[in-house]
């Protein structure tokens, strides 16, 4: 699985990172007890690899672009 998202250009990998954060705080919505816990934990380390990997799209561009503009949320699917 690491090795398929590291295949993938950033923009794609990062949207994939939030998608996995989102369905991680969804099964947290749905758990108890510690399994909730291990949920939104889960969801935090997802969070925190979109986090790095957008701050890493960014530095490059910075000057040029837009980009630090842009939240966790701009990359996010829509869900459905």
């Amino acid at each position: 699985m690491v090795a398929d998202f590291m295949n993938l250009p950033p923009p794609e990998r990062l949207k994939r990172y939030c998608v996995l954060a989102d369905d991680a705080r969804a099964e947290a919505d749905r758990a108890q007890g510690p399994a909730r816990e291990m949920y939104v934990r889960i969801a935090g380390q997802w969070e925190r690899l979109a986090d790095r990997l957008k701050d890493t799209m960014r530095m490059p561009k910075q000057a040029t672009s837009s980009a630090g503009s842009q939240t966790l949320a701009d990359f996010r699917a829509p869900r459905s």
